[in-house]
């Protein structure tokens, strides 16, 4: 587990924003209901920057379902729901 969450974090770094979303998720994948808010934040970030507004979005919402005092996802979150409201597009979680 610890492995997933510096290869992430060292994906971030690197910007390389598919390598990221992908250990994120398997971070995400085996954490479960004990995923810590930090990873939602550096989910949705990771997210944002390879172009998905819309996941990135729902990795918001469900982090804020388990955290919904943490101000970074928050933020994110409206920022997201800003960003639909302009371009229109559904972010209905399904």
């Amino acid at each position: 587990m610890r492995r997933f969450r510096l290869w992430g974090l060292l994906a971030l770094m690197q910007q390389d924003w598919p390598l990221a979303v992908d250990y994120l998720q398997e971070l995400m994948d085996i954490q479960g209901a004990n995923t810590q808010a930090f990873t939602y934040v550096m989910m949705v970030r990771a997210l944002r920057c390879n172009l998905d507004p819309a996941r990135a979005l729902q990795v918001a919402r469900q982090g804020l379902q388990m955290f919904p005092e943490q101000l970074e996802l928050m933020a994110e979150s409206l920022a997201l729901e800003d960003y639909a409201d302009l371009v229109g597009v559904s972010t209905q979680i399904q």
